[in-house]
């Protein structure tokens, strides 16, 4: 089977199996949002779960990149039957009216934020109050060189991703997914292809997470893929291939620890590799719920044609607002809790809000 053979059948999957992804969405995103809350505003207190917490959140972005990979490559299907070859233009512009209104709306919000903060933050200025030992390494900073990364899509490669905005740090990575996926299927061009795989390599040398999470979109992908052709591989097989995947990303994340030289970052390693195991799960869920041999039922369904706005805007709103409030909700307990709980759904609902009209604008026809 060639390559266009492979992309050419479309099955669709059923309206229920679609009703539980935006369900999968929906709650994916929500329980970033909620994590990041407790990270900016529950770690200075209690710092114990902090591992925990962090790596949950990190799962469910994997499961955003492995439910990427499945949905793109269903649509790149249904693009080829319907124009009988690969219309690239149609994928790029259907690619495009996605990514841009709601991420440029994104980058013009966090610029504003960070103009108007000194205004609205209990300490007159940009910096955070200390207390205790605060999360990690979020900041109301902002520099011109790390934004204009973050508008090319170039943060994680060539710049770093704003402290302001850690959320931006997934977004390069989809977006060049989605542009190594149309090179590849772009039809009898073989410029394209090397393209991609220079591409792909350049990428993975500037930042080896990028192949590593690209395992997670084509096995995405993959799940699509034998969806389409109707390939039920029995319980068995789905189970030795992940557990040999498994036992293979623990023997990189072992070698890795014990063989590395020190000044390598061993924590960014092992989490990769832990987000790369999470995401392959959920592409192997995708698969299984694709089939209907598995059913799920989560929270969240009404935030799934907004997840994309939520994600983008929520990380910069929870942290003017932390800079506003934090001196005055850590009198007790109760309190910092009752706020952290409020401010987290107030930054879900306004980026639901948003989401129902930037998402729907389409600039490019």
């Amino acid at each position: 089977m060639t390559l266009a053979t492979l992309f050419q059948r479309f099955t669709p999957i059923e309206q229920e199996v679609s009703h539980q992804l935006d369900m999968l969405r929906g709650f994916s995103t929500a329980m970033v949002l909620f994590c990041h809350a407790y990270l900016l505003f529950l770690y200075p207190v209690w710092p114990a779960i902090m591992l925990p917490v962090y790596l949950f959140a990190h799962a469910w972005v994997m499961a955003l990149f492995a439910l990427s990979g499945f949905l793109i490559c269903k649509s790149a299907c249904y693009n080829i039957q319907q124009n009988h070859q690969f219309n690239i233009r149609r994928y790029a512009f259907s690619r495009l009216n996605r990514i841009v209104p709601p991420f440029y709306f994104g980058c013009g919000a966090l610029l504003l934020i960070y103009l108007i903060s000194p205004w609205f933050f209990a300490s007159g200025s940009r910096e955070l109050a200390v207390i205790s030992d605060t999360m990690s390494q979020a900041k109301m900073v902002l520099d011109a060189k790390s934004f204009t990364g973050v508008l090319l899509f170039v943060n994680g490669f060539l710049t770093e991703t704003p402290a302001s905005n850690f959320s931006f740090w997934s977004l390069p990575f989809e977006v060049w997914f989605y542009v190594l996926f149309g090179l590849l299927l772009w039809p009898q061009n073989k410029i394209a292809i090397f393209s991609a795989a220079l591409l792909m390599l350049s990428l993975s040398l500037l930042n080896y997470a990028f192949l590593l999470y690209s395992l997670i979109w084509c096995g995405g992908a993959i799940a699509a893929l034998l969806h389409n052709h109707q390939h039920q591989l029995k319980a068995r097989i789905l189970l030795v291939i992940f557990s040999l995947t498994t036992i293979v990303l623990l023997v990189l994340a072992v070698s890795g620890l014990f063989m590395l030289p020190a000044d390598v970052d061993k924590p960014k390693l092992l989490l990769a590799l832990y987000g790369t195991l999470c995401g392959l799960g959920f592409g192997l869920l995708f698969y299984l719920m694709s089939f209907q041999r598995v059913r799920i039922r989560l929270p969240g369904y009404r935030l799934a044609k907004s997840s994309y706005s939520i994600y983008i805007l929520h990380f910069p709103l929870l942290l003017f607002i932390y800079g506003i409030v934090q001196p005055y909700i850590y009198q007790n307990s109760f309190l910092l809790l009752a706020a952290t709980v409020v401010i987290a759904c107030a930054v879900m609902l306004a980026g639901l809000i948003v989401g129902r009209y930037i998402e729907k604008l389409k600039p490019f026809p």
